[in-house]
């Protein structure tokens, strides 16, 4: 590689990196509202009713918080005893 090749390569590295960054965010975003959207799906066909402040908490909640309601609705009699007991 000559010189100038290796100094445009350097000089391209910075977009580079920030495109992947982008990317990777993306992806992590996604599989976020991708979890969200499976425990909503998941308490309304169990629940049929899901209130608004039960919807914003899941809107606002971390992948790890999505991941505990998501395995505990199966064992959950109800909205309130999910919600609260994982808090």
């Amino acid at each position: 590689m000559d010189l100038y090749a290796f100094i445009d390569y350097i000089m391209a590295l910075p977009q580079r990196i920030g495109i992947e960054k982008g990317i990777r965010q993306g992806i992590e975003q996604g599989l976020l509202q991708g979890q969200r959207t499976t425990l909503l799906r998941q308490l309304h066909q169990k629940f049929k009713i899901v209130p608004i402040a039960y919807q914003k908490q899941i809107e606002a909640a971390p992948a790890e918080k999505l991941l505990q309601w998501t395995d505990a609705i199966i064992e959950a009699k109800s909205l309130e005893e999910l919600f609260v007991s994982l808090v």
